[in-house]
């Protein structure tokens, strides 16, 4: 699959190099499956070039280019490069509140990738704000029960749990076990792994038969 990928990616880009737009939308999808298959080098390449060519179409800034950038820091993250990817997320987030404002749900997304580079940099109360800010936009664009508010409410819980502060992580987790169960199967959050993440807060609150009762209970539906 990656050989024709490469393949497959090189002839079409090849084809577009007077089509700035189509080339960077190409690979900008390329640089995400090859982000999935866990070719992060390949993604990295790819990325570089979307964030160059969306800069030459928007040399003022614009949605697009903060989008690419915050695709590329999160690339630069899994290659453990940090420093990179903040100060890229950064601009991204930056950004995307100068062109679309501070609420836009877009926002949201890079504000998310922002605080998960800031988690993987140890850098936990700024990741936390950065996530809750994100919730809120979150909120007040989607509604209280949209996939991607259980998305934030998961990482946010998981941040919670990972900084001890058990009480409201288990809160926080709470929502989106609620929300998953309302919802179809869907790319951002599903009952099982939300659930597992409750249990697991549960677990270490020292409520173990509480937990047990949670898992079980949704294996027998």
């Amino acid at each position: 699959m990656k050989e024709i990928l490469d393949k497959t990616t090189e002839r079409i880009c090849n084809i577009l190099t007077n089509q700035p737009e189509v080339e960077a939308e190409i690979r900008y999808f390329a640089g995400k499956v090859y982000r999935d298959l866990g070719d992060y080098q390949a993604a990295e390449l790819m990325q570089r070039r979307v964030v160059a060519l969306q800069r030459q179409l928007h040399p003022k800034g614009h949605a697009d280019v903060a989008d690419a950038l915050s695709n590329l820091a999160i690339v630069l993250m899994l290659r453990g490069h940090l420093s990179e990817a903040e100060a890229l997320s950064r601009e991204a987030v930056a950004m995307g509140k100068q062109c679309l404002g501070p609420e836009d749900s877009n926002v949201a997304a890079w504000l998310t990738n922002l605080g998960t580079v800031l988690t993987h940099e140890s850098k936990f109360q700024e990741a936390e704000a950065l996530y809750r800010e994100a919730l809120a936009i979150r909120r007040k664009s989607l509604g209280s029960e949209h996939p991607l508010v259980a998305q934030s409410l998961r990482e946010l819980g998981l941040l919670l749990n990972h900084r001890g502060n058990l009480p409201e992580a288990e809160a926080m987790l709470r929502e989106p076990v609620a929300i998953a169960r309302k919802l179809p199967v869907n790319d951002y959050v599903d009952t099982a792994t939300v659930l597992a993440d409750l249990a697991n807060v549960l677990t270490a609150e020292g409520k173990p038969s509480e937990a047990k009762a949670l898992t079980e209970g949704e294996s027998n539906k």
